[in-house]
């Protein structure tokens, strides 16, 4: 199987070793966090402008994402290879693991090559189940958290970009 570009060796009868790391994300987040809420799998629809100034819409689901101040949010995107230590990954080799919309999303949310963000809009239910309300715009945080597989075990967050 693979996620994302990177190849995954798990058994076809045990979860996929990726989605395995996404919940382990998911529950290091809650510890890290317990009086509040980590949104799961939240879709949001990002508006903005490119590193050429064109404008964009763009919709991604964020793997988590988790209120660092009243009205403000940190996104975190959960990155698995079993063949790659994304650990050592420098931003650009992270970046190649990203979808088409994630790339443009996340330059702009930590301003890559003068890319900005303008707009964050939380939409369907998964946005209510973290806590917000759809279609209301939110204020995030500058980079996004990259929560990567370490070799020997655990988690390692990389900010991006």
């Amino acid at each position: 199987m693979v996620h994302n570009g990177y190849k995954d060796a798990a058994k076809s009868d045990d979860p996929p070793q990726w989605k395995q790391h996404e919940q382990e994300v998911l529950e290091d987040l809650k510890v890290q966090n317990p009086s509040g809420t980590v949104g799961k799998q939240v879709t949001l629809v990002v508006e903005g402008k490119d590193a050429a100034g064109k404008s964009f819409r763009r919709r991604i689901r964020i793997d988590n994402l988790q209120e660092t101040s009243p009205g403000r949010y940190q996104l975190t995107d959960a990155k698995h290879s079993s063949v790659n230590d994304l650990t050592k990954a420098s931003p650009e080799q992270l970046r190649g693991t990203f979808t088409t919309n994630q790339k443009t999303v996340y330059d702009a949310i930590g301003g890559k090559d003068g890319a900005t963000v303008t707009k964050v809009t939380p939409v369907g239910e998964n946005a209510s189940k973290a806590g917000l309300t759809p279609n209301r715009p939110i204020n995030i945080e500058p980079k996004v958290n990259i929560g990567v597989n370490a070799p020997e075990g655990g988690i390692v967050y990389k900010g991006y970009p």
